[in-house]
């Protein structure tokens, strides 16, 4: 990995900018809805301030725990400097279709480990991932992940496959 420091993934979504050093930091830009919904419960969010693949390590700050997949979003965000937004769901009937059928990681790989960190870097290296923006993770029953310049694109995608595979209007 080019930059193994990643700072401050909130809700593992944002637009990130530069900083310094190589180290990388992502704001969120929510809607006034969501912003005063998450400005009244703090608990239901962490703020990712360091993540390691290398060493298995993330750090986070905030009332709750970060996400088992923080890992795996940051490595979207590191690898794609265009992408802006990362979604992560979790919709069995989606990902049982999509299956080897959209950038599926490694067999046996377990989700929110750096093994899951580097198989989504191959696959953002050996397949189309970067141009069609969704992935399934084998070894996470129901997780699928998509991508995008916006929370919207990124969005959109899921809504497209939803639709493609007979599951959405």
């Amino acid at each position: 990995m080019r930059n193994p420091q990643v700072a401050e993934v909130v809700l593992a979504l944002g637009v990130k900018t530069q900083l310094p050093a190589g180290v990388f930091r992502y704001r969120v830009h929510l809607g006034k809805e969501v912003r005063e919904y998450f400005g009244k419960c703090q608990s239901h969010y962490a703020v990712v301030t360091n993540v390691r693949i290398d060493e298995n390590q993330l750090s986070c700050r905030g009332a709750t725990i970060a996400s088992s997949e923080s890992m795996s979003h940051a490595v979207i965000y590191e690898y794609c400097d265009w992408v802006k937004g990362v979604i992560h769901i979790h919709n069995l009937a989606l990902w049982q279709n999509l299956l080897y059928r959209v950038p599926t990681t490694a067999k046996g790989v377990p989700y929110g480990s750096p093994e899951m960190a580097y198989s989504i870097i191959d696959l953002l290296k050996t397949t189309d991932l970067q141009q069609q923006r969704i992935f399934v993770m084998e070894g996470h029953e129901e997780g699928v992940f998509t991508f995008g310049s916006s929370l919207e694109e990124a969005a959109s995608v899921i809504l497209h496959w939803l639709k493609e595979v007979g599951l959405g209007a």
